[in-house]
């Protein structure tokens, strides 16, 4: 629907153009015709009374411009975004584009979530982009090392996360795994939120909200949680659409995308965007089944099979599983009629699927053993088909070409390696049109992936470095002018010196009845246990030099609140999103003793960690930078690479091999993270290994290149512990 839609607005933009053209062009021939009569009368006159007058040409009527439009090109021309990839969508691009750019929680990641515009561009109906672009300005994407998964995307955090150290490279694993997860981002919130959990009790499929206390007893008695998702559309689907808009063939989660690209050669392409980017994908599945005549039991069964063929190793494998093929059969003989094994196109992808299942489930329709074949003929065939291709013969291909369809258009594609030649001209994919009844090859097109490009593009050192960086300073006096808090007397005294504490330093403390408008909630903590905390607030915030909070109110931050209560969301620094802009925020549990007495550790590591973020947002703009992940990797041994949340024993095993270059166990997680515990273990007074040393020498260094210190004494107070440590090494040593 939405495609329809977009190609009725370029057509009818196209009409109006060409109606002014031609207006023009008409108006301005007639006009031509009577300059030329009328000029070849004076020049016949001319003759007689010896006076000349000269032609004139009339200047073309210009074709008016869409100022929108103009826009949106000229951004991405900036942004080095190709303006063949806006689909007519210039309105949401510039909006979606200021909402990449200015959020700091995509990291190193932002020109991915640009570069994944075309999807968002051809499935996101008008009415959802308000809710969808407040998405995008939450999305947050880490790397991490991740057990059992190269990403992942959770919904509920609005977070994707990315085995990766950070540093983003060109290959083909990175490319497809990021572009499979933003598909998934793609998927839960393109049609606004996400249906509830679908149960089957009562003899009926049925949302949350709409089930009875009945139901709900029969739930709790039956012996497997009857709760059904359709994992194989949500995985399937983003694998799919992936390969369709940039990795141009599946990498994984292959039965379940060619089974997804059987339903929409039978269903059609629309067909197939509704069910994948709906938010009610299973209730949808389920109701198709129910009108092909499937049974509550056999749809079950169904969602089982497909669910354990794609999370195998999560699930136990069902009884009496249900093969993709057969599904398949039965949608064609619902939709099209009986006759699927004269439609070549279909029984190629049962070929496909059939060669992929793993799992070999008990077919229901024999006939389909006639259409299979076994590995080393389909190899042939694919063999065959690129034998056509004149430039075959220099290419390594890296899979069996598998049939894509796009906008009804079906056609063949595979990905491919190269031996020799220039690395950024390496064609990395091929698409094949190819004419399934006669099986000749119409075309071919080799693909190079058009690897984005990091933004902001970073500058050398000179004036329009200087300037870009002097533009991320903000106005942090705000900060140092607030009211206290005035909607509880009972607690006056703590409310003024929360903001006292918070107007000395120019950060935000929110203490009791006052909260944040962002955390919708409310947690008010005892007044003595937040007075001690307060203590410990004021404390730890001493120990740093004179204007340090105002220059984290930089860049996309806009500044840094603590919030003291009983119940924080998490224990970690967090970055909201609000009207105002980024917001630092760490909550700190004050409810025992034992909370109150870590609390400082917990507020230092927030504040390194949003050191950190401050950090990222400078360095990104150098050509050469001083701070990198790159360079940060340096100071680490060469064998070790971050684990990630692993394990407790293999975390343990890890950090007895590697714990003269980490402060803890927790450091080993990523970079910021060691970065944080280390500054943390620093300011704390604990001693650190020579190793540790280095990398807080570095670290430091970082910290003032990045931050004004020209108001700073000559060391900090972390720096005067390191210089002390340090000498105690040397001494050592000696």
């Amino acid at each position: 629907m939405i495609r329809s839609q977009k190609a009725g607005c370029a057509m009818l933009a196209g009409v109006i153009a060409l109606e002014l053209f031609l207006g023009t062009a008409c108006s301005n021939g007639n006009k031509n015709k009577a300059s030329q009569t009328s000029t070849e009368n004076t020049n016949t006159e001319s003759v007689t009374s010896g006076t000349t007058t000269a032609k004139t040409t009339p200047e073309p009527t210009p074709v008016p411009v869409d100022p929108v439009e103009q826009e949106a090109k000229e951004t991405a021309e900036k942004l080095g975004f190709s303006e063949e990839n806006l689909h007519g969508r210039y309105d949401l691009f510039i909006k979606y584009a200021d909402r990449v750019m200015n959020n700091p929680k995509l990291g190193e990641w932002r020109a991915y979530v640009l570069h994944y515009f075309p999807v968002v561009a051809d499935h996101l109906p008008k009415e959802q982009e308000a809710d969808f672009l407040d998405k995008i300005s939450s999305l947050r994407m880490i790397s991490v090392p991740i057990q059992d998964a190269t990403g992942d995307f959770n919904a509920p955090g609005n977070t994707v996360r990315l085995y990766n150290d950070g540093t983003v490279g060109e290959s083909d694993a990175v490319y497809t795994t990021v572009l499979h997860e933003l598909t998934h981002f793609m998927d839960a919130f393109a049609d606004g939120k996400e249906s509830d959990e679908l149960f089957y009790a009562g003899g009926r499929f049925a949302y949350e909200e709409e089930l009875t206390a009945q139901d709900w007893e029969e739930i709790s008695n039956a012996p497997k949680y009857p709760t059904y998702y359709a994992s194989f559309i949500t995985e399937g689907g983003a694998e799919l659409y992936m390969s369709k808009y940039f990795g141009v063939s599946p990498r994984s989660y292959y039965c379940e995308s060619c089974f997804l690209t059987g339903y929409e050669s039978i269903f059609g392409s629309a067909a197939l965007d509704e069910l994948f980017f709906s938010k009610d994908s299973t209730m949808r599945f389920i109701t198709l089944l129910k009108d092909m005549g499937y049974t509550d039991e056999k749809i079950c069964k169904v969602i089982d099979s497909f669910n354990y063929s794609t999370y195998s190793y999560r699930n136990q494998r069902p009884d009496d599983m249900i093969a993709y093929e057969d599904v398949l059969v039965d949608m064609y003989e619902y939709k099209k009629g009986p006759n699927w094994k004269e439609d070549k196109l279909f029984c190629r992808i049962l070929k496909m699927l059939n060669n992929a299942d793993y799992f070999g489930p008990e077919l229901q329709h024999g006939e389909l053993r006639n259409i299979f074949e076994p590995n080393d003929m389909l190899w042939n065939w694919s063999n065959g088909v690129l034998h056509q291709i004149d430039e075959y013969s220099d290419q390594m291909y890296a899979d069996m070409l598998v049939v894509m369809i796009k906008d009804d258009t079906p056609y063949l594609a595979t990905r491919l390696t190269v031996n020799d030649g220039p690395e950024d001209m390496r064609p990395t994919a091929v698409k094949v049109e190819y004419d399934f009844d006669t099986e000749k090859v119409q075309g071919h097109e080799f693909i190079t992936y058009p690897y984005p490009k990091t933004i902001p593009s970073p500058l050398p050192l000179g004036k329009e470095l200087d300037d870009r960086l002097s533009a991320f300073a903000h106005d942090n006096s705000a900060m140092h002018n607030q009211t206290p808090y005035s909607g509880d007397a009972g607690m006056k005294e703590l409310y003024d010196r929360a903001a006292e504490i918070g107007n000395k330093y120019g950060i935000k403390i929110y203490v009791g009845k006052d909260m944040p408008e962002y955390l919708e909630r409310g947690d008010v903590a005892d007044a003595k246990a937040l007075n001690t905390a307060l203590d410990k607030v004021e404390n730890i915030l001493s120990k740093f030099p004179e204007g340090f909070f105002d220059q984290l109110n930089y860049g996309y931050y806009s500044r840094f609140e603590i919030v003291l209560c009983n119940w924080p969301i998490t224990d970690e620094l967090s970055v909201y999103y609000t009207e105002d802009g980024y917001v630092f925020h760490i909550g700190l549990e004050c409810r025992s003793p034992k909370e109150l007495e870590s609390l400082e550790e917990r507020l230092i590591e927030a504040i390194f960690t949003a050191v950190d973020k401050k950090l990222i947002n400078y360095f990104e703009n150098f050509d050469s930078p001083a701070f990198s992940e790159a360079e940060w990797k340096t100071l680490n041994p060469v064998e070790f690479s971050y684990i990630g949340y692993a394990e407790d024993d293999y975390e343990k095993n890890m950090y007895e091999e590697f714990k003269d270059h980490f402060v803890s166990r927790k450091a080993m997680i990523n970079a910021p993270r060691d970065r944080s515990q280390l500054m943390t273990a620093l300011l704390s007074s604990k001693k650190l290994t020579k190793p540790c040393q280095d990398k807080a020498e570095f670290y430091c260094k970082c910290i003032r290149e990045a931050f004004d210190d020209s108001k700073w004494p000559e060391k900090t107070f972390w720096e005067e512990e390191l210089a002390k440590q340090i000498e105690k090494t040397e001494k050592k040593a000696a």
